[in-house]
């Protein structure tokens, strides 16, 4: 019989070897990170700290313009994009 490929938790042996080529396992590699831990002092704010102020500048410049963008081309065909400036400004954010 040939086959392949075969899904099934199949052990690696040096007999096995002789006949197939075993690619890494799909679910669990088995390699593991080992990293120093730093004791930090987090704070309900940690999750501004890996971007610059200036990242965070561009980000709200870009998340602004999109929902302009998407009012632009949804207000005149949908009803939940119209209404006063108020309520179109915070439908866009």
């Amino acid at each position: 019989m040939d086959f392949d490929a075969a899904v099934r938790d199949i052990s690696i042996v040096t007999n096995r070897t002789k006949f197939v080529d075993y690619t890494q396992p799909y679910v669990e590699s088995g390699l593991v990170v080992v990293a120093l831990v730093k004791k930090s002092n987090s704070s309900a704010w940690a999750f501004l700290r890996p971007f610059t102020p200036l990242m965070w500048v561009v980000t709200a410049t870009f998340f602004l313009i999109m929902g302009e963008v998407v009012w632009i081309l949804e207000h005149r065909i949908n009803d939940e994009f119209r209404g006063p400036p108020k309520k179109q400004i915070v439908t866009m954010l």
